[in-house]
């Protein structure tokens, strides 16, 4: 019997929004919140000189990506890829919610459905398995498999530096060879 966990290749995740994105929504945050603390202090007859009005200017509180993990905080979703031994296929794992927001909480992710097959596995060498995986990427990104992803952040980075480097007919070929092994 095919069990998908066991052949999975890679995945891929989905954020909300990308890093660059992410960061900038919480430094106009932490602007907001200093222009507060400035309004506050003002009517409430505080800092009559701008002493500290100055400091909160010139010194706002940092934002360290360190301890605000953009890649932990924002994912809403996951991209696994697997094959069977003639097809790399693709399915989506995704978060179950009516509306996607910033303060997302309890976050269960659900197995959406397959998105599809990212290329046959008859005859094909690294380079052309690599540059389908590309292009399904790239396709999925635009919104072309039917799913509204194309306004989501698919962080393909990790998978499309390593993969240059990975050997993924031998990867496949080795998962199949474990399957016939147990199967025997």
């Amino acid at each position: 019997m095919f069990n998908k966990k066991e052949y999975i290749l890679f995945q891929v995740p989905i954020y909300r929004e990308s890093k660059e994105e992410y960061y900038q929504y919480l430094t106009e945050r932490r602007d907001r919140e200093v222009e507060d603390v400035i309004r506050h202090n003002k009517e409430r007859g505080l800092d009559q000189d701008g002493s500290y009005e100055k400091y909160l200017r010139e010194n706002p509180p940092n934002i360290n990506p360190d301890k605000i993990a953009w890649n932990y905080n924002r994912i809403i979703g996951w991209i696994e890829f697997y094959s069977d031994g003639l097809i790399i296929k693709a399915d989506l794992w995704f978060i179950r919610a009516k509306r996607v927001s910033r303060e997302l909480s309890r976050v269960i992710f659900d197995y959406h459905n397959k998105i599809g097959d990212v290329t046959s596995f008859i005859h094909p060498n690294n380079e052309h398995i690599r540059g389908k995986i590309r292009k399904f990427l790239d396709d999925l990104q635009r919104g072309e498999y039917g799913f509204k992803l194309d306004h989501y952040y698919i962080d393909s980075s990790l998978l499309l530096r390593n993969l240059e480097y990975m050997d993924v007919k031998k990867l496949i070929d080795d998962l199949l060879e474990k399957r016939r092994k147990r199967d025997a």
